[in-house]
């Protein structure tokens, strides 16, 4: 699959080959088995594909998505193929008050610090503070 950037559409494309009757294929991310799958039966019914329209998100950077297919009248036929997803996204920056700090006791001219937790892949290489 190779990295991917979240927010940018990909399509997915898994081939069965020799199966008959046209083989059925099911796509999941994860645990979760994705739903809009075009299906597509060539060559007299011996090659089927399964199409998605992975759409990726940060929460799927490390996920795998694994493509399924089976012969409906053969129990237990069922192949797959999987691959771990990479994704690339822009860093996203969670600042919070220092976690050891109680924000109703502090005054006027004590010390405070923040905590900076970053998101991003590829990890962010610099940060910058500002005041005012």
């Amino acid at each position: 699959v190779g990295s991917l950037s979240a927010g940018r559409p990909v399509e997915l494309v898994c081939r069965a080959v020799g199966s008959r009757p046209p083989a059925h294929i099911t796509w999941w991310r994860g645990s979760q088995q994705i739903t809009d799958v075009t299906h597509t039966v060539m060559n007299g019914g011996n090659v089927t594909t399964g199409s998605i329209i992975l759409m990726p998100t940060r929460q799927d950077d490390g996920k795998q998505v694994t493509c399924r297919a089976s012969n409906p009248e053969i129990p237990h036929s069922m192949l797959e193929d999987t691959a771990l997803l990479t994704i690339r996204y822009k860093p996203e920056v969670e600042l919070a008050l220092g976690r050891a700090l109680d924000p109703q006791s502090i005054k006027e001219g004590d010390d405070v610090y923040f905590d900076c937790t970053i998101h991003a892949n590829p990890l962010a290489h610099r940060v910058t503070w500002y005041h005012n």
